[in-house]
């Protein structure tokens, strides 16, 4: 703001680059203070609101359909595979939202041109699991411990140029504990990730006769 300040008042091309930038830089400010608060009480051990029972087969038909125009931009192919079967479990339905968002979100930013993101969801006995697979550039075994920590990047240089605030997976990983859920990740340089989340699923829902989903 200063620079453009001290701009001449008639040199309007470099005026519109710096608010341009001035504008990007404050978004991109206004999203990692969310994504810290977010994080922040993510993280706190006071008590929270209660879980409801929450249909994964909805979040993740709803996040395939919202990732399409990216995924088509990006020239990735994004696929998903749901269960004819409604798989519930208890938790906070806008936290698993954001969890399994991150993870699609984070698979196509690391896949390049042409590859493809897999996202599918199926029951096994009494665990529902939801995997994140993609064709991207891989994690080194050495650094697969530290991904989900604040701010650390596999690959500084194009997370810069990506954008993100560097909390996605820091944010992942305060969800799945939220939720008591096991969160993995399997991949190997050049030949793609899997992040898998496996969490436990309820009774078989049903309705009570004022229309809300209860679990027996």
């Amino acid at each position: 703001m200063e620079a453009i300040l001290r701009l001449p008042s008639g040199d309007r091309k470099n005026v519109d680059m710096m608010l341009n930038t001035v504008e990007r830089q404050g978004r991109r400010l206004s999203h990692l203070i969310a994504d810290l608060l977010l994080l922040s009480s993510l993280e706190k051990n006071g008590v929270s609101e209660p879980f409801q029972p929450c249909c994964l087969n909805d979040i993740i038909a709803d996040l395939s359909e919202e990732f399409l125009e990216l995924a088509i931009a990006s020239n990735i192919r994004l696929s998903a595979q749901i269960p004819e079967e409604q798989i519930y479990v208890s938790g906070h339905e806008q936290q698993l939202y954001r969890l399994v968002s991150n993870l699609i979100a984070n698979a196509i930013q690391y896949t390049p041109d042409g590859g493809t993101v897999g996202v599918s969801l199926k029951r096994r006995e009494r665990t529902a699991v939801v995997a994140i697979e993609d064709s991207g550039i891989g994690i080194p075994a050495g650094e697969q411990n530290r991904i989900f920590e604040r701010f650390y990047r596999v690959d500084s240089h194009r997370s810069r140029k990506a954008g993100g605030t560097g909390l996605g997976l820091a944010i992942v990983r305060a969800i799945a504990l939220k939720h008591q859920a096991h969160l993995k990740v399997e991949s190997q340089p050049g030949c793609g990730s899997i992040f898998t989340l496996e969490i436990a699923v309820l009774s078989e829902p049903i309705k009570d006769n004022k229309n809300s989903i209860i679990n027996i």
